[in-house]
């Protein structure tokens, strides 16, 4: 399935593969009860399978709920140091 559903008690089913030109780009509507909403704060958490490290970015959330993240390899090189 794709793009794939996130749930924030798991991790994706399946890792995303990342070339060193390539940049993530992550969309997605915040809800509560149904309803779009912004919430205080948005976060999207990067894990190296291999090390455990973690790396957290910041949405860019609107009041609609509409959010975004956009990240190019030199944002998250911490965790393609052993690739």
């Amino acid at each position: 399935m794709f793009p794939p559903r996130l749930n924030p008690d798991s991790p994706l089913a399946k890792s995303v593969s990342l070339g060193a030109a390539d940049t993530l780009k992550l969309q997605l509507t915040t809800i509560d009860s149904k309803k779009a909403k912004r919430p205080h704060q948005a976060f999207l958490t990067l894990t190296d399978p291999t090390t455990g490290v973690e790396e957290s970015f910041i949405f860019t959330v609107k009041e609609s709920g509409k959010a975004k993240v956009d990240l190019v390899r030199n944002e998250y090189k911490s965790l393609c140091a052993h690739s």
